[in-house]
């Protein structure tokens, strides 16, 4: 396994403690702010929200924490965190990364104010798309293609997939906002519809599949790289 490797899944598997994954928290708005606040300290998050689909197992959440504090992404179990300073929150809401976007379109604020939230979500909703965004979601997901390759050099197929998924969401974002005029994001479920049979259904299919547990091959893996390579880079 390359260092590269090893230093992304250690970073990744921070808050992976059983004690952080106690089952009695799933789904309970108060028992998912329980747990954040065992690692962060309320004054220093701005905005809570807790996204994706609130009625099956996995626990979606974006912590925007005030500027100047360092911040984590964590992918474990059935547990899903990201962080972003507010300051990085508003600058990629401006480059509609998906990340920060579904979150504040679509989930609901556990801690911090409504009415500032509500202020940047009605804002936000009134644009389209820049060209600089348009790119960012580009050069995204040539730099997540890259990070799923070093996963898999690794041996690190969950993460490979993880990554992969990204890859394909970055770009089939980049596509759909390029030939629309309309304005405001699209969610992940509504670009997922519209891209029925594709290889970002493809892809997000066996990361859940791996995700549950099922074993997935290398040569799955390296299969799907290759396809995702191939639509990204068109090589």
């Amino acid at each position: 396994m390359s260092n590269e490797a090893r230093e992304k899944g250690e970073e990744i598997k921070k808050f992976s403690s059983p004690h952080f994954l106690k089952k009695e928290a799933r789904m309970k708005p108060e028992g998912i702010v329980k747990r954040v606040i065992q690692k962060r300290k309320p004054q220093d998050i701005v905005f809570l929200l807790w996204y994706g689909d609130r009625k099956g197992k996995d626990v979606d959440l974006l912590v925007i924490l005030k500027d100047g504090i360092e911040t984590n992404y964590y992918e474990m179990a059935e547990w899903d965190i990201g962080e972003a300073s507010n300051e990085d929150f508003k600058r990629r809401l401006e480059l509609f990364d998906p990340t920060v976007t579904e979150p504040l379109v679509n989930g609901v604020l556990l801690l911090g104010n409504q009415k500032k939230l509500d202020y940047l979500k009605k804002n936000f909703l009134a644009v389209h798309p820049s060209d600089k965004a348009i790119k960012f979601l580009f050069k995204r997901a040539h730099e997540e293609l890259k990070n799923a390759i070093v996963f898999f050099e690794g041996q690190l197929l969950l993460f490979a997939l993880l990554d992969l998924s990204f890859a394909c969401s970055y770009f089939e974002f980049a596509r759909h906002y390029q030939n629309t005029s309309k304005i405001g994001p699209i969610s992940f479920s509504e670009l997922l519809a519209q891209r029925s049979g594709s290889t970002l259904e493809k892809v997000v299919c066996v990361f859940k599949q791996a995700k549950l547990g099922h074993k997935i091959s290398e040569a799955k893996v390296y299969s799907l790289i290759q396809e995702v390579r191939k639509m990204i880079r068109g090589d």
